[in-house]
């Protein structure tokens, strides 16, 4: 939700600050569908795999799941960019785990979703590696091979990976790019990778090798959920295809339970999951052209959770460095302190940046836009079947507000209803300011099987 500044180029001077109706050119480019892509051992290894689920579904060693999720949202107030006020969203995922000997396991998960706001595809085809801009109609969400012995444990494939302790922005978690379209909920992408294990039990050693370099998604140009900074409304925002970079990502973590605390040490060499926009201007074609680069960059991070006096407490810290002009180096950290009782839980804390360099560019910093902000969070479920939860975001110098409101219960044993109300609210000037009219409210329904 962050809005991007400008950066000066070829002499120009930088645009001014605020939201404006400006003119979004279709360069956007289409996106690739990459069934195609990837070595064909893999396509062909997943395929078989597929087959033999197919086979094994009445067998004990095969065991599925999954659920049918219906989410529509309501805007009370027009976009700057986008008028749209009711959006509705389909999404079918499945997964399924094959055992297939003595610690040999594999897990599949497949999505298929659609909405009423072109956030979705509509091509029928398989992606494999979720590099397309908006999202797939069909997508192969996890796809990997699990071999455990002992304390060892080894993954390869397409899978999840999550780091860090706090909820919503980890500072640590750099591996994991999520989907960040709608607010309807950040989901996690998979991403190509092995991922090896030795846990002990107090003691664990995690390494990570991605050879294929997964982006998050970020939200749609001309949709409510990105501002570019405007020139003026008699130029065209054009955005030119994406430069992925090559070469792989690399990850360790290692993490010790020593009684009553445990944390866990990490390092990370990669790139930044979301783009920075550097930009040029042509007056006299009147056009400003953003091109999306990723920079590599590199962090050192720790996390800590220990129980004192009835409360858990947790802290988070990284430090991330880059040698790219658009990319910060970057010091984050949080805190957090939880409270639970048998029916209440209440969460509170606090989240911060320090930036140590000053280079200037523009970058859609979706995780920093909550940054140096209070934080709270307050779960209470008096029966089985219902919960009430709430949380909440402040700027630490009172300019942004913004607070979510669920009420979720339990119609019948595989089906579940939500009711939830979102509110932006932030004083002029703020980064969030242009996102206040924003505020939605939410109604899912989740069948589970």
């Amino acid at each position: 939700m962050t809005r991007p500044r400008t950066r000066r180029t070829r002499g120009h001077s930088k645009v001014s600050s605020g939201p404006s109706r400006t003119r979004l050119s279709p360069r956007v480019p289409a996106t690739r569908h990459v069934c195609g892509v990837g070595p064909r051992s893999i396509r062909l290894g997943l395929i078989a795999c597929t087959l033999v689920a197919a086979c094994l579904a009445q067998s004990a060693a095969f065991e599925q799941g999954g659920f049918l999720e219906n989410r529509a949202l309501f805007y009370p107030r027009a976009g700057v960019t986008d008028q749209t006020q009711r959006i509705d969203e389909l999404l079918l995922r499945w997964e399924a785990r094959l055992r297939l000997s003595e610690g040999w396991r594999i897990f599949v998960g497949i999505d298929a979703q659609t909405d009423t706001h072109n956030q979705v595809e509509r091509t029928w085809h398989l992606s494999w590696d979720d590099r397309g801009i908006a999202r797939p109609d069909w997508a192969l969400r996890t796809a990997f091979l699990q071999y455990t012995h002992g304390v060892f444990r080894l993954e390869a494939g397409k899978q999840v990976l999550h780091w860090g302790v706090m909820d919503l922005f980890p500072p640590t978690d750099r591996f994991a790019p999520r989907d960040y379209l709608s607010p309807s909920g950040s989901d996690y992408l998979g991403i190509w990778a092995a991922r090896a294990v030795i846990d002990s039990g107090t003691h664990s050693l995690e390494l990570i090798y991605g050879p294929r370099f997964t982006p998050s998604r970020a939200p749609l140009i001309g949709q409510r959920w990105v501002l570019l900074p405007p020139f003026s409304p008699l130029f065209t925002y054009r955005v030119d295809a994406p430069e992925y970079p090559g070469g792989p990502q690399l990850g360790l973590r290692y993490h010790e339970v020593r009684s009553p605390f445990e944390y866990s040490l990490y390092f990370y060499q990669g790139f930044q999951t979301l783009p920075s926009l550097p930009s040029q201007v042509n007056f006299l074609r009147r056009t400003v052209d953003y091109l999306p680069v990723y920079p590599q960059v590199r962090m050192l991070g720790a996390d800590f959770t220990m129980p004192w006096r009835g409360l858990l407490w947790k802290a988070e810290s990284s430090y991330e460095t880059s040698a790219s002009a658009y990319s910060h180096n970057i010091w984050t950290y949080e805190a957090q302190v939880e409270k639970s009782w048998d029916k209440l839980q209440l969460e509170g804390g606090y989240s911060g940046e320090f930036v140590t360099d000053d280079r200037d560019f523009a970058a859609l910093a979706i995780d920093r836009s909550l940054r140096k902000s209070f934080t709270g969070k307050v779960v209470w479920t008096p029966t089985a079947k219902q919960s009430l939860s709430g949380e909440w975001y402040l700027r630490q110098t009172g300019a942004a507000f913004i607070t979510r409101i669920v009420y979720s219960r339990r119609l019948a044993d595989s089906l579940r209803a939500s009711v939830g109300w979102n509110w932006i609210t932030a004083r002029k000037n703020d980064p969030i300011e242009p996102y206040s009219v924003n505020s939605f409210l939410s109604l899912q329904l989740r069948y589970s099987f």
